[in-house]
C-alpha cells in the first residue's frame, strides 16, 4: 500500500470516526437509553469530552496527512489545552484556542511569519466556518413548488439528510488544510494563481468537486438567513452592531475561500487537459446538469499539457455566446415578474443588463456588483424593517446571495487572463499523483 493509498482510509477512518462521536454525544445530549431510576454523567460533561475528542483525530489526521504527524499531535494538545482554559470562561473564545492550533502548525514547520499568520487565520476560518453550516428547509422550498416534498421535509428523513451533511462539514477542513500547506510549503499564497504543474486525479477531483459545490451553495444560502434573522438588531447598541459585523465578515470570508478552492481546482483539472473555459464551464455550476456534464469532460480522451495550447485558453476567454445568453435569460425574467412587480421589474432588468456587462468587460466589475448588491440589501432590509418601505413579496429571498455566490466561479468565463499561471516547460515537468488515487479512483497519466 503506497503514501497516497494509505492517506485515503486515513481520511475515511477520521470521516467514520468524527461521525461516530457526533452521534454518541447527540445520543447524551437526547438523554436516550438511560433508565430514571440510573444515575447518569452529566451530559455537558461528556459532550464535551468527546468534543474535544474530535478535535484531537481531525489535528492527528492533518499531521498524518501533511506527513508532519509530530507536529500535528502537538498542535492537537495545544488546541485541546486552550479550549479547555477558555471553555471556564466563555464559549466565544474557543475561535483563539483554533487559531493558538493552527499557528502551534505552522510555527513547528518552520514557516515564516507571514506564512504563520495565514495558515492560522485561513485555517480558524475554514474550521469554525464548515462547523457552522447547516441545511435549512428555505433551501427546499423551489423543489417543494414543483415536486411537493412537504413529507419529506417536516419528517425524520430531513434529519438524516441532516445528519449526513455532517460529513461534508468534517470533509471541508480535512481537504482544505492540507491543500492550503502544500501551497505555503513551497511559495506565499496568491488568490489569482493557478499551478499547471502537478496533476489532479479524476477521482480526487470528483471529491472536491462534490463537497465543495454542495458547501458554497448551503453557505450562500445561510448568509442569507443570517442577515434576515440578525437585521432587526441592528442599531440596538454598539457592542450588538460590532459583533454582528464581525460575524458577516467572517462568514463572507469563510465562503470566498470556499469558491476560490473549488474553482482554483477546477480551474487547473480543466486547463491541464486543454478543455476550454466556456460553455461546459458554465453549465456545470448548474445542480443536476453539472453531474452529466462532469461526466462527460471526464470520459473524454486528452493528450496533455501543452504550453502553447493552454496560453490560447487563457487568453481567448472573452465568451460573448455565454454573455448573449446570460442578457436572454435577463429578458425571460423581466417577462416573468412584470406583472407582478411591474415598474420596479423593469427597474431591477436595467440595473442587472448594466451590472452584467460592467461584469463582463471590466476586470473590476464583480467587485463592483457585488459591492453594490450587498450594500442594496442592507439599505433595504433596515428601511423595510423601520417602515420606510414597502417591500413586494419575494423581491429579497433566500437565495438572493446564491447568484452573487457563483458569479465568483463565473469569473473566469470573461476574466481569465487575470490569473497568473504556473506552467511546466515540458510535458516531463508536470508532477503526477501516485497510481492509486484518493478514494480507489485511477487517476489520469499522460501519453
Amino acid at each position: 500500500m503506497n503514501k497516497q493509498q494509505q492517506k485515503n482510509l486515513a481520511l475515511i477512518g477520521t470521516i467514520l470516526i468524527m461521525f461516530l462521536i457526533q452521534y454518541v454525544a447527540r445520543l447524551f445530549i437526547d438523554n436516550t437509553a438511560v433508565s430514571p431510576y440510573e444515575e447518569r454523567p452529566e451530559p455537558t460533561y461528556i459532550v464535551f469530552v468527546l468534543f474535544y475528542l474530535q478535535i484531537f483525530i481531525f489535528w492527528i489526521y492533518i499531521g498524518f496527512a501533511t506527513d508532519k504527524l509530530k507536529e500535528g499531535i502537538i498542535a492537537g494538545v495545544m488546541h485541546f489545552a486552550v479550549m479547555s482554559i477558555l471553555g471556564y470562561f466563555s464559549r466565544d473564545l474557543f475561535i483563539l484556542s483554533s487559531l493558538i492550533g493552527f499557528a502551534t502548525f505552522a510555527y513547528q514547520v518552520k514557516f515564516n511569519n507571514q506564512k504563520i499568520i495565514v495558515l492560522s487565520l485561513l485555517g480558524t476560518i475554514i474550521y469554525i466556518g464548515s462547523s457552522s453550516l447547516y441545511l435549512s428547509y428555505e433551501m427546499f422550498k423551489p423543489v417543494d413548488r414543483l415536486m411537493n416534498i412537504r413529507d419529506f421535509l417536516y419528517g425524520s428523513s430531513f434529519t438524516n439528510l441532516r445528519y449526513l451533511f455532517q460529513v461534508i462539514q468534517y470533509l471541508i477542513p480535512l481537504l482544505f488544510i492540507p491543500f492550503l500547506y502544500s501551497i505555503l510549503k513551497n511559495r506565499n499564497l496568491k488568490f489569482n494563481e493557478l499551478d499547471l504543474r502537478k496533476l489532479i486525479g479524476v477521482g480526487e477531483a470528483t471529491l472536491y468537486f462534490y463537497v465543495f459545490y454542495v458547501a458554497i451553495l448551503v453557505s450562500a444560502y445561510n448568509i442569507t438567513d443570517l442577515l434576515i434573522n440578525h437585521i432587526q438588531y441592528f442599531s440596538k447598541t454598539l457592542f450588538s452592531d460590532v459583533v454582528f459585523i464581525v460575524r458577516i465578515a467572517f462568514t463572507f470570508f469563510f465562503v470566498y475561500l470556499l469558491i476560490w478552492f473549488y474553482r482554483k481546482v477546477l480551474l487547473e483539472f480543466f486547463l491541464i487537459r486543454q478543455k476550454a473555459i466556456s460553455w461546459h464551464w458554465y453549465f456545470l455550476q448548474i445542480p443536476i446538469i453539472r453531474s452529466i456534464i462532469w461526466l462527460i469532460i471526464n470520459t473524454t480522451d486528452y493528450k496533455g499539457m501543452d504550453a502553447s495550447k493552454s496560453s490560447f485558453r487563457i487568453k481567448h476567454s472573452q465568451n460573448t455566446e455565454i454573455l448573449t445568453l446570460m442578457v436572454v435569460a435577463l429578458l425571460l425574467s423581466l417577462l416573468g415578474s412584470i406583472t407582478m412587480l411591474g415598474g420596479m421589474a423593469i427597474l431591477s432588468f436595467l440595473v442587472s443588463i448594466v451590472l452584467l456587462f460592467l461584469f463582463a468587460f471590466n476586470k473590476y466589475g464583480l467587485i463592483i456588483m457585488v459591492s453594490l448588491q450587498i450594500a442594496l440589501f442592507f439599505i433595504l432590509g433596515y428601511m423595510s424593517e423601520h417602515n420606510m418601505i414597502q417591500l413586494p413579496r419575494n423581491v429579497i429571498g433566500r437565495g438572493y446571495f446564491v447568484s452573487l455566490v457563483f458569479s465568483f466561479i463565473q469569473y473566469p468565463l470573461f476574466h481569465l487572463k487575470e490569473f497568473k499561471v504556473l506552467r511546466p516547460q515540458r510535458k516531463e515537468e508536470l508532477e503526477l499523483s501516485d497510481d492509486e488515487g484518493i478514494l480507489g479512483f485511477k487517476n489520469d497519466r499522460l501519453d
